[in-house]
């Protein structure tokens, strides 16, 4: 493998992976002793380490820095992540996909992480593998796991011929509706008169937490900008077009090769297609002959060699145009192939391609020195020199922030590190989601003004509307509660809003209403409507959250749905009362469910397709160990 990628040659590693790498190292790691208290999960028998996982969760917390989640939230989406990669590699060993090192090389010599101005460096390469201590064959093996399983996720979804099939499908899922009957229990103009004071110093003394002053940070900071660095490279005619020639590769396009595809029953017709193909040279002729054995036939334009299809077949892009493949089987029938055409490489000119060329140029030499800046800054810092002596020495501009509490790049940065700590330089596209920024910036913290405990005559206001507010949420929940045990006793009894006063009536909501002490029923609002709602993701036409409206569409009918907040002070529950679903598809929203994007619609399937993995491959996760742990 080093000799397939030691021809490419040199981008220094600014501490990002690709995800298919990064979970590459993670799955190579861990402790493979098989004891059960280092087991966080096991799929189809397949166990799981806890170093594994501890691994995935530091990818997981740094990709989600700017956002709030909760260490229990962290945990689930990195479990997700390990169970789901543990099956998609079981179900690739078991169809026998396996993946090329040409291929390898390919995703290796790609990779960023693996460059050093701007092209991949042989030494970055094995300093990167001697740090996370890995050998080649580690990573290789667990590359490879991830690239097969990622061209199995591709098959499913890029199938044409099963296009149709799935998208009638979405189409009928996305489309359904659901005819409910929700009842709202409505309690924001419920008069609350009667609020003592001792009962407000209570829920100040209980809830400190919501009556806190917001901690603040005072900070300097160096900035980097990616685009200076680019104009002020000193780059001459003679420069560029030596990069063209050194480069030429990078700028031709691919060859690529066009397919006609069979999907066979079985292996019997199979074989009769692959030779009908080799002696007939007109395709549709055969795909016509053909159809009435369930044969499928779609013809695949311009596939460049890391295609799915070569995973499918390997040998397709070692043939000769005209060429036919023998049979060749998988989960989705037997396959055979028509290569019928085959579309060269082709060198783009200096002149077509200059301009790219010198900007790729310019980004190497502006990388190239803002390494160096930042090893010097770096030694600067480690040997004691103070920031702002740092900033004057290297001639950068030092920038000063006073009380800063926000989600900018800076802030966030300055909100992870200590009193007069320097953070290490860290690119703005780490911190934000602006991906394509690549400027660099580095922070040192110069006062922190803690948050604290405001006092109660400061906040009593705020305390009061607060309290007020929860009350009414209370009070809305409980009878939404109450209504919903009676209905669960008597369904045929919730039928209309006069229905609802009978129940009041009848003292089926006095316990709740004497408990709160509530002087003035009537300002409750109770409402029963019935209406149609669709899912979430065609549009909310319903007001309901998408929470709820979801738990809708997991209900079967005359089953009653939790109670949900309905809005600032009510809440309330729903009863499915039936399924609706179009009998005749509607053009323009048929278009759209074709037009949704590869993206959305590779996710719809292969939610489904792990959902169905899932049950071949059973997935026990040890909670016990996970909580221990991280409560």
């Amino acid at each position: 493998m080093l000799e397939k990628i030691r021809k490419i040659a040199h981008h220094y590693l600014f501490k990002i992976f690709f995800l298919v790498l990064a979970v590459a190292f993670a799955a190579s790691l861990g402790d493979s002793s098989g004891n059960k208290m280092h087991e966080v999960a096991t799929v189809g028998g397949q166990k799981i380490e806890l170093q594994k996982f501890l691994q995935i969760k530091q990818e997981v917390k740094k990709e989600f820095a700017n956002q709030d989640l909760q260490s229990e939230q962290i945990n689930k989406i990195a479990i997700m992540r390990l169970t789901t990669q543990a099956i998609l590699e079981q179900k690739t060993r078991d169809l026998g996909i396996s993946v090329s090192q040409e291929v390898l090389a390919d995703y290796i010599r790609n990779d960023s992480s693996f460059h050093k101005n701007g092209e991949f460096d042989l030494e970055v390469y094995k300093k990167i593998l001697e740090l996370n201590n890995m050998s080649e064959e580690r990573l290789l093996k667990s590359l490879s796991n991830q690239v097969a399983s990622k061209f199995l996720v591709d098959s499913l979804i890029v199938n044409l011929p099963l296009r149709g099939i799935l998208n009638d499908y979405l189409y009928d899922y996305l489309t359904e509706k659901r005819s409910i009957s929700l009842l709202d229990v409505n309690t924001s103009k419920l008069t609350l008169s009667n609020i003592k004071e001792d009962e407000l110093k209570d829920y100040y003394q209980k809830n400190q937490g919501l009556f806190q002053s917001t901690e603040k940070r005072s900070y300097s900071y160096i900035a980097l900008s990616m685009d200076e660095y680019k104009k002020s490279a000193e780059v001459t005619d003679a420069m560029v077009y030596a990069d063209y020639e050194k480069n030429m590769l990078e700028y031709a396009l691919p060859e690529n090769r066009s397919f006609s595809h069979f999907v066979a029953p079985n292996q019997e017709v199979a074989n009769k297609l692959s030779q009908e193909l080799k002696s007939q040279k007109d395709v549709e002729l055969v795909a016509k002959n053909f159809a009435e054995h369930q044969v499928i036939n779609e013809n695949f334009i311009n596939q460049p060699s890391t295609s799915f299809l070569a995973t499918v077949d390997p040998s397709l892009f070692n043939l000769k145009e005209g060429d036919v493949t023998e049979a060749v089987k998988t989960d989705l029938g037997w396959h055979v192939f028509k290569i019928t055409k085959i579309h060269p490489r082709q060198y783009k000119s200096f002149a077509e391609v200059r301009s790219e060329v010198e900007n790729n140029l310019r980004q190497k030499i502006a990388e190239q020195q803002l390494y160096e800046l930042s090893k010097k800054i770096e030694d600067d810092i480690a040997s004691g020199a103070e920031f702002n002596d740092v900033a004057i020495s290297n001639n950068l501009t030092l920038s000063k922030v006073q009380n800063a509490n926000g989600n900018d790049p800076y802030t966030v940065v300055a909100f992870q590190i200590g009193l007069n700590e320097v953070s290490e330089i860290i690119k703005v596209s780490e911190v934000t989601l602006n991906q394509d920024n690549q400027d660099y910036f580095i922070v040192k913290v110069d006062e922190i003004i803690p948050s604290k405990l405001l006092e109660y005559s400061e906040v009593k206001d705020k305390i009061k509307d607060i309290y007020i507010l929860q009350l009414r949420r209370d009070i809305s929940s409980a009878l939404a509660k109450d209504l919903r045990s009676y209905y669960q006793k008597k369904p045929e009894g919730l039928i209309s809003n006069s229905v609802l006063n009978l129940v009041a009536v009848k003292g089926i909501l006095k316990e709740t209403i004497d408990k709160y002490k509530i002087l003035s029923p009537d300002d409750i609002k109770f409402s029963l409507t019935s209406k149609e709602i669709m899912r979430p993701i065609m549009g909310n036409n319903s007001n309901l959250s998408p929470v709820f409206a979801e738990e809708l569409f997991s209900l079967k009918i005359g089953k009653v749905s939790t109670v949900q907040a309905l809005g600032e002070a009510n809440y309330g529950f729903s009863i499915v009362r039936g399924i609706v679903i179009d009998s005749e598809k509607d053009k323009q929203t048929y278009k759209y469910v074709e037009s949704i994007s590869d993206a959305n619609y590779r996710n719809e399937i292969y939610d489904q397709y792990i959902e169905d993995l899932g049950k071949r491959y059973p997935i026990e996760i040890n909670f016990e160990l996970i909580n221990s742990i991280f409560e």
